[in-house]
């Protein structure tokens, strides 16, 4: 495997140096990517809901404060991006 390693990078003229930065440019668009796929639009547009659903929850009945904060589930569940 290295004496084949070798061999590309002399046909290509690449230097192991360059691979490398080239490897890590790979790991930062990848890691762009995951964090900016948009799956937190979801909670963050659910998380108002979640917040006056434990607030109501102190002040009002159980029943009232575990319905508002279904409402933020079902927004985080129903915005897939």
């Amino acid at each position: 495997v290295k004496k084949f390693n070798s061999f590309v990078l002399k046909c290509l003229q690449i230097s192991s140096k360059e691979i490398e930065i080239m490897k890590l440019k790979i790991i930062v668009l990848l890691m762009i990517g995951l964090l900016f796929s948009g799956c937190i639009v979801g909670t963050v547009a659910a998380l108002p809901f979640k917040a006056v659903g434990a607030v109501t929850k102190v002040v009002a009945p159980d029943a009232v404060g575990d319905t508002i904060s279904g409402v933020g589930d079902v927004v985080d569940a129903a915005i897939p991006f």
